[in-house]
């Protein structure tokens, strides 16, 4: 009840306008499903009446009638000459707004919804990658179903690890990577087992109920803040509104379901429910016998939508996860983990309030994972605790036609603790932010657009308080082609575990990066778009733990210290260039390519030592798409190859490809990386369902591929030992998917 009063008070902050009743008024907005693009130029008809509108540059359209429209109007929407199906859609008795998706793939806003948000496309952002339903559909694997995995082919992305849904952006690794599900920032969606990098991750969440996936490179508005690197924003779907749905599918490393449907009968609200078992365990060791290690898990998500009036909508989104992990080995030493076990859970209350200017969402949030790991013997090795409980609101209000303001803050209180044989320690702490942006548009909408904004963060832990202040700006260059540019300054706050852990120190500062881009996109009239962006990110002020490498100095061996404690001592920089190409979902072939180049390097500042970064990836390659044989027959592919990532550490390597302990750290790059996957899919109609027979090949070129091996060391002669280790084979498989 609380929360409902709060909503309500924050709805009397903004002057909600009513519709007069002398006339009717239906504001909409029509968007790309493929690219969240605004489609200019639709013909909105009432059928009923005859009354028509064409949507603006914005995809935006109203339809006014000097009488109300009677009952549940029909309104067909069509977009002539840009390849798009025509949607017919009946609205809500006194709908006032309504928002349609045009395209192929996923399911279509056929509702009234209280939403004015383009639901993938981070306006002003230079450098962005889009992922919507129809390329989950296309791209979900019956291997490992994991949607941080199909982030992998986005532009700059790179991974170290097959076994591991874990990536870096421009050089940037993924502890710097934001995270967030439904305007959550939540970085504890992976299920993993601290300590036990070998086993693997995969995402917590189900591709199945995703709406679309949205990776922003750099320069981007903070709305979440507290991290220097890029920032992945995913949103879930509703529920179907029409009909009742349930979708099953099975393979032999997992099984999974999906039931939808209508909330009430006059189609206000819809409501989901996932779930989904595997046998990833099972999976690893039948890949690689001599592999000992492997997990399992178990996970779910619901949500539900209501449409409490045509301004007022409320949601509420559960997820949860259960992780099992399991070393074999009869050989582990008395300090390694035998079993792990562990847990996550987010539940997300929301109310969302609009106007004809003002949109309005408040979340009320709680987010938790705890885990626990034993040795040999059963003994405890290590328990973790995390847990969020906040309120966040966001709002955007349109001052007039030119000028957008945008604000939101958050008020958290977080707990975070570990506790091991000979440590233990806990921190609670109150945690407010803050961010606000203003957007100017120029009279001619696709002329010239600037926004600005700053983010401040209070830290009690610390006793700092930061200020993170970013620009974009975007304007026509030539023809149909944009430039678009952006700074900022972002900062990360150490964690409990730097501050409090046995290796922490009280006393360290925030990391600090500042990001350019600068690029040139161009949108076509076929939904195709093509971009060319340059970039630069500077560093300061990043954790290190000193001297925690064993390496070389002055020709003897210095081991490792045990005593190394975390130190603000790297200083780094990253330069590179980027070339996108993306072919929409509605024609036959569709997908994206994408190169980067870049340089990451990073300077000690107490020893003045250079070197390349631990993710620096030179020349990046990123190709996926789909092939429509038939309505009913997909050829699916995707390739990534890159320059691979520095061996970490003080290595060289000999001539009969072994490695040693060196003085120089990161002089060895691993082998050239590639991997081809295929996917084909074929659909059968059966009379109330449909059945597809999913066949998947990882690896299909059988390259050999090296990665980085965690649990490695060195022996006396200077020898790394397991310092490597060899990725994914060939590796087939098959799954079957039935819908009702």
């Amino acid at each position: 009840m609380s929360f409902l009063l709060m909503a309500f008070a924050f709805s009397a902050l903004f002057p909600f306008g009513q519709v007069e009743a002398s006339e009717t008024s239906i504001q909409g907005l029509v968007l790309d499903t493929r690219t969240g693009a605004p489609v200019e130029g639709a013909l909105v008809e009432v059928l009923t009446s005859g009354d028509v509108a064409v949507t603006d540059a914005r995809g935006e359209f109203e339809l006014r009638s000097p009488k109300p429209f009677e009952g549940a109007p029909q309104v067909r929407v069509s977009a002539a000459g840009a390849g798009l199906p025509p949607r017919i859609i009946t609205l809500v008795p006194g709908s006032t707004q309504v928002t349609v998706l045009l395209g192929e793939g996923g399911d279509y806003a056929e509702h009234v919804t209280v939403s004015a948000e383009v639901p993938a496309e981070e306006r002003g952002a230079p450098a962005q990658g889009i992922l919507v339903a129809a390329d989950f559909e296309a791209f979900q694997s019956p291997l490992a179903d994991d949607p941080l995995r199909l982030v992998h082919a986005l532009p700059s992305v790179a991974t170290p690890d097959d076994y591991a849904s874990t990536f870096s952006v421009r050089g940037s690794d993924f502890r710097h990577v934001g995270i967030a599900l439904d305007g959550i920032p939540n970085p504890l969606i992976v299920h993993a087992v601290p300590d036990a990098e070998e086993a693997g991750s995969v995402a917590m969440v189900n591709t199945e109920v995703l709406e679309s996936a949205t990776l922003l490179s750099g320069s981007y508005p903070q709305r979440y803040g507290n991290r220097t690197g890029a920032q992945l924003e995913m949103r879930t779907r509703e529920g179907s509104r029409k009909e009742f749905r349930l979708k099953g599918a099975v393979s032999a490393t997992s099984s999974s379901f999906v039931a939808e449907g209508p909330f009430t009968r006059n189609a206000r609200g819809s409501w989901l429910v996932a779930a989904r078992k595997s046998y990833l365990d099972w999976l690893v060791r039948e890949m690689d016998p001599a592999a000992t290690a492997a997990f399992g898990f178990v996970d779910t998500q619901s949500k539900l939508v209501y449409d409490v009036s045509p301004r007022h909508q409320f949601q509420l989104g559960v997820l949860a996860g259960h992780l099992h992990f399991e070393d074999r080995d009869a050989d582990l030493g008395p300090g390694s983990i035998r079993e792990g076990v562990g847990h996550g859970n987010l539940v997300n209350a929301s109310w969302r309030t609009t106007s004809d200017r003002t949109v309005l969402t408040q979340r009320l949030y709680f987010v938790e994972r705890r885990s626990r790991s034993f040795d040999r013997d059963g003994s405890l090795l290590l328990e973790e605790e995390q847990w969020r409980l906040g309120y966040r609101v966001e709002a955007s209000h349109a001052l007039a036609e030119r000028f957008l303001v945008e604000a939101g803050g958050a008020l958290e209180r977080a707990r975070e603790g570990q506790s091991g044989r000979l440590f233990g320690f806990s921190e609670e702490s109150f945690v407010p932010s803050a961010w606000a942006q203003l957007r100017w548009s120029s009279s001619a909408p696709s002329a010239l657009a600037v926004q600005g904004g700053a983010r401040i963060d209070r830290f009690p832990v610390m006793g700092l308080t930061t200020v993170s202040p970013w620009f974009q700006l975007e304007r026509k260059a030539f023809g149909e082609v944009r430039l678009k540019a952006g700074a900022g300054l972002f900062q990360q706050a150490p964690g409990t575990v730097e501050l409090r852990g046995p290796k922490g120190s009280p006393g360290l500062d925030p990391e600090r990066a500042w990001h350019f881009d600068v690029g040139l996109e161009q949108t076509f009239a076929n939904g195709d778009r093509g971009q060319v962006s340059l970039y630069g990110r500077e560093e300061r002020s990043f954790l290190w733990l000193p001297d925690a490498e064993t390496r070389l100095r002055g020709g003897q061996y210095v081991s490792a210290s045990r005593a190394s404690h975390f130190q603000n001592c790297l200083d780094g920089s990253a330069r590179g260039v980027e070339l996108v190409y993306q072919r929409a979902s509605k024609r036959r072939l569709s997908g994206g390519v994408s190169y980067a180049f870049s340089v990451a390097r990073v300077t000690d500042t107490r020893t003045r030592e250079e070197y390349p970064a631990d993710s620096d990836q030179r020349h990046t390659l990123n190709l996926y798409g789909q092939y429509r044989i038939s309505t009913r027959l997909h050829l699916g592919f995707k390739f990534r190859a890159g320059s691979n990532y520095p061996l970490s550490g003080y290595y060289r390597e000999s001539d009969d490809e072994r490695y040693f302990v060196s003085d120089s750290r990161n002089r060895v790059r691993l082998p050239a990386y590639a991997r081809l996957d295929l996917r084909v899919s074929r659909a059968f109609d059966l009379r109330r369902s449909r059945l597809t027979f999913v066949a998947e090949v990882l690896n299909a070129a059988n390259r050999t591929n090296w990665g980085r091996e965690s649990h490695g060391w060195i022996r006396r002669d200077g020898e790394g030992i397991n310092v490597v280790k060899e990725l994914f084979p060939l590796v087939p498989s098959v799954g079957l998917l039935l819908e009702f």
